[in-house]
């Protein structure tokens, strides 16, 4: 797959038949994204075209967010997304960026850019994509101009969650970060037909695992916010070396008892290991939640507490 950051940087002329597009900003590929993307790529094999899926950076519903209470969570890192994208046959990833410029772009003017820029041949779009300034622009919009251009849209119909209690509900990144906020990761493993995990490079920490006798590999999430808070049980691999599974138990969170960091960090310890990790990027695959975080009243009794986690996540792991 080819990342490319701009409408001006897009190898035209490497697609001279046309392509099969998707846009949106597919937070966390659920089972919704993942029906999409497969759609858009049965398109383009039967008619031999590439496929584009086309995101924004930020994302508009971040860059609103930002300018009223700060950064929302996301459910997945980029280097996790593209590497998910990648496999699932993506054959370029278009990044835009999006600012008050694109903010004011109305749809007819963005499909224009788009038709100049990457030369659509199909558009698979959800039922209820919306995009313009204001939001205006809509299926018929898109409908409308490919009538105009020989285009074909191709639609998919909302796929529902049939497994919730009551009655069937929209799968949505919203539902996932839901899902995955109340510490449901069986729900939310459902969601997405996979394990939820992310990754990470290991950084230098302030060294306190190793006082208390639990070392910790510190996972900086400052473009990641992510919607799990606590303490969980753990799978852990080392990413583009020999693939080993190693088990342990980690904290996401603020860590209020020791200086409660404004940055949110995700902190694992391997069980039974010493590995040399700064600098290595780890996947941490969440198994079950054993508690919420929560600060204590000295080093002393948080101490006592991870002893009382790491024994809660060997039991849990023994069963997987």
């Amino acid at each position: 797959m080819r990342i490319i950051r701009s409408w001006q940087n897009f190898p035209k002329s490497a697609c001279p038949n046309g392509t099969v597009v998707l846009i949106g900003s597919f937070d966390g590929l659920h089972l919704g994204h993942q029906a999409l993307i497969n759609m858009a790529i049965s398109q383009a094999r039967f008619l031999n075209l590439p496929v584009v899926l086309i995101t924004f950076e930020p994302s508009p519903k971040n860059y609103f967010a930002k300018k009223m209470q700060g950064e929302m969570c996301r459910l997945l890192g980029f280097y996790d997304k593209s590497k998910l994208l990648g496999k699932m046959g993506i054959d370029f990833l278009l990044i835009l960026k999006f600012n008050e410029t694109m903010l004011k772009l109305s749809a007819e003017a963005f499909l224009e850019k788009l038709n100049l820029a990457i030369g659509p041949k199909v558009y698979c779009l959800g039922e209820d994509f919306k995009f313009g300034q204001h939001r205006a622009g809509d299926i018929a919009t898109i409908l409308h101009y490919a009538s105009e251009h020989n285009q074909t849209i191709k639609i998919l119909p909302t796929i529902e969650d049939k497994q919730t209690a009551l009655l069937p509900i929209r799968i949505s990144s919203t539902l996932l970060k839901t899902s995955l906020a109340a510490g449901d990761l069986v729900t939310a493993n459902r969601l997405l037909n996979r394990a939820y995990a992310i990754s990470g490079k290991v950084s230098p920490g302030k060294q306190l695992g190793q006082t208390i006798g639990m070392r910790t590999a510190n996972l900086k999430l400052r473009n990641c916010p992510l919607p799990l808070r606590g303490v969980y049980a753990v799978r852990i691999r080392k990413i583009n070396q020999k693939i080993v599974d190693y088990f342990g138990v980690a904290n996401i969170g603020f860590r209020p008892t020791v200086h409660e960091d404004k940055q949110l960090i995700l902190e694992v310890h391997i069980f039974d290991q010493k590995l040399a990790l700064y600098g290595q990027r780890l996947e941490v695959e969440f198994i079950e939640k054993i508690r919420d975080e929560k600060k204590f009243a000295d080093i002393e009794a948080l101490k006592k507490q991870i002893e009382e986690d790491a024994k809660e996540a060997r039991l849990i792991l023994r069963q997987i």
